[in-house]
């Protein structure tokens, strides 16, 4: 879903919800019509790497809730992708990225344990 409004240029906000073995997306096509544009923006690519690891977090708050405090808790943090879901866990693909260093291990492991010990982490 977070890849089609890239594609479509636009940011409208959508809820996805977990029933059964199935994640669940409703959006408001008309309104996504009205903003979505065939322009593109720019962005150059960066001379640094990112860090891109899975982790397995047990979901006790909407979708939509998790990935956006996920995404606040580092700056380091640019991208949150759904890999899989299994019982009440997901897969998620993480992005660590920096546009003004090759970023460490060390980094990436100072925003994981912030994550580990996050809140919505607790079942």
């Amino acid at each position: 879903m977070e890849s089609l409004l890239i594609e479509l240029g636009t940011k409208i906000k959508f809820e996805i919800t977990s029933f059964n073995e199935c994640l669940i997306c409703e959006i408001n096509l008309e309104r996504l019509l009205q903003t979505a544009t065939a322009v593109k923006a720019f962005t150059p690519i960066s001379k640094f790497s990112p860090i891109i690891e899975d982790v397995n977090v047990v979901i006790c708050e909407s979708y939509e809730y998790l990935i956006e405090k996920i995404k606040t808790l580092s700056p380091l943090i640019k991208n949150v992708e759904f890999v899989d879901k299994y019982g009440d866990k997901l897969t998620l693909r993480i992005t660590y990225h920096d546009d003004k260093k090759q970023l460490t291990k060390g980094d990436v492991a100072s925003v994981r344990k912030i994550l580990i010990d996050s809140d919505f982490q607790k079942s």
